[in-house]
């Protein structure tokens, strides 16, 4: 915003390396957000399940759940948009149908909303941790027991944004039961 010439300090527009000081007035003109122009494409989905009101699908590894900087297109939205007519008003242009995603190297499971009901309802049991997602992990190393939970906040990690950690200022609640397998 900086910029773009949207910020001002006591009227006057700024650089980013401004310091500001006591009493300064700051002034910001957000625009508002561009959506994304999501085109429909017909890419292979894994369809497990499919009913008037949500599919399940199975998201391979290597593939980006919704479009964003850098991945226009190829991503599982644009798929389903493909799949499905009347997505494109469920849940916002971005993220049609989308309550929850996958990390784009992560297979698995995904449940998409295909009605507005099913969204609400979807997101809700999400929120509530009234669905159990369940994952199968390598790690590397010896685990000190072989089963625990963790029950810390995971936002970004602060240097590399890619990744999470956990994140104690502005994490986002979490729960993980592990247990060991082999």
């Amino acid at each position: 915003l900086i910029d773009d010439r949207q910020v001002t300090v006591n009227g006057s527009h700024v650089r980013a390396k401004h310091r500001l000081k006591v009493g300064d007035h700051v002034g910001l003109n957000i625009p508002d957000p561009t959506p994304l122009e999501t085109v429909p494409e017909n890419l292979p989905l894994h369809i497990l399940y499919e009913d008037d009101w949500i599919l399940i699908i199975d998201k391979p590894a290597g593939m980006v759940v919704h479009p964003a900087p850098g991945h226009g297109s190829g991503t599982l939205v644009n798929a389903l948009l493909h799949h499905c007519s009347g997505l494109t008003g469920i849940g916002g242009v971005e993220r049609p149908g989308i309550v929850h995603r996958l990390d784009k190297e992560t297979s698995g499971l995904l449940v998409v909303a295909k009605t507005d009901a099913a969204m609400q309802s979807l997101a809700h049991q999400f929120k509530e941790r009234l669905i159990r997602k369940e994952y199968l992990a390598l790690v590397k190393g010896k685990m000190e027991r072989l089963s625990g939970v963790i029950d810390s906040p995971i936002g970004r990690h602060k240097i590399h944004r890619k990744k999470m950690s956990i994140d104690m200022q502005k994490g986002r609640d979490a729960l993980t039961r592990y247990k060991v397998i082999s």
